[in-house]
Formats: C-alpha cells, sequence, structure tokens
C-alpha cells in the first residue's frame, strides 16, 4: 500500500491581514502582525517536527506569498517545486480535490497553502470531521493509503492538525 502525506494549509482570513478600511484590495492585502507571528511560530513548529514537502501548491496572493516566505526553509529541501496557481485564490472545496487527484506520484508529500473556505471544507472532507472553524494559520496532515488520483476520505487519515493557538508554548 501506498502511503502519502498530504498538508494543508490556511493563511487567508480577515484577522491575519491588514487593510481594514478596504483600500488594498483582498488578493493584495499583506499579512498582520499577529499573521507573521502565527507565520513564524508555525515555521519552528514544522522544523522542530522534521517535516518537509516535495511540492507546495499556492494561490497567488500577497499573504500566502508572505507565508511561503517565513515557512519555506523550514519545509522545503532543496527538491522541493512551489507551484503559484491562481484558480487556488478563490477556489471552492472540489477544486482543490480535484487538484489532489491530478498531482504527479512522484510528489509523495504535498501542501497545500490557500484560504477559507475551501480549506475549511477540504479538511471536513478528508477528515470526516465537522468543525466550526478551521482558523488561519492552521496546519493539518494526512496520511493516505492509495495514490493521489484515487484519493477518498475513506483513504485518508488525519496525522497532525495544529492550530495558531496550539504552538504558543510549543517553541
Amino acid at each position: 500500500r501506498r502511503r502519502h502525506t498530504r498538508y494543508i494549509g490556511d493563511w487567508s482570513s480577515d484577522v491575519c491581514s491588514s487593510d481594514l478600511d478596504g483600500s488594498i484590495g483582498d488578493f493584495h492585502r499583506p499579512l498582520t502582525s499577529r499573521g507573521i507571528n502565527d507565520s513564524i511560530n508555525l515555521s519552528k513548529y514544522i522544523k522542530n517536527n522534521g517535516i518537509y514537502v516535495d511540492h507546495i501548491y499556492s494561490s497567488p496572493s500577497y499573504r500566502t506569498r508572505e507565508t511561503l516566505d517565513y515557512i519555506a526553509d523550514s519545509i522545503t529541501t532543496s527538491n522541493t517545486k512551489i507551484t503559484f496557481k491562481e484558480g487556488i485564490y478563490s477556489c471552492t472545496d472540489n477544486y482543490l480535490i480535484d487538484l489532489i487527484r491530478s498531482c504527479s506520484e512522484a510528489d509523495k508529500k504535498i501542501m497545500f497553502v490557500g484560504h477559507n473556505p475551501a480549506l475549511h471544507l477540504v479538511f471536513e472532507q478528508l477528515s470526516q470531521l465537522k468543525i466550526n472553524k478551521y482558523p488561519t494559520c492552521s496546519f493539518s496532515g494526512f496520511l493516505l493509503s492509495t495514490n493521489w488520483d484515487k484519493i477518498t476520505p475513506e483513504k485518508c487519515k488525519l496525522k497532525l492538525s495544529v492550530k495558531p493557538k496550539d504552538l504558543i508554548n510549543e517553541n
């Protein structure tokens, strides 16, 4: 049986992006100081736990790029590929599931950096758990017992799920 780990992360809610007056526009909003701090804490968690990925698929929004700047050294190797996909910015959960199904089998560990509500819905679908909120800067990993193109909730096991408040005393 093949086992793949899929990590998902979300850094997109209004709480972690500035521009409260709306003058910049959603796509171009930067992280707030809280978002920066959460990204730094997540980076430490990733590094302390030896987590790395083969391929990162990210929304091209400014704040997701900023987040990647903070965590990239912790989660990537010299062979990690990073792909910015315009479709992740305002996608549905079905778009992300289809994207997972299209991933190369050469990539054993993949990560998505995107936005709610899509990541929240994908988390619920794959974990088969109903949650009130998938907080900004959450990080989750699933162990798969199948190839990417055959992903179903029954073939996924939630391996880890951390939220920013879990990381306050972790580092």
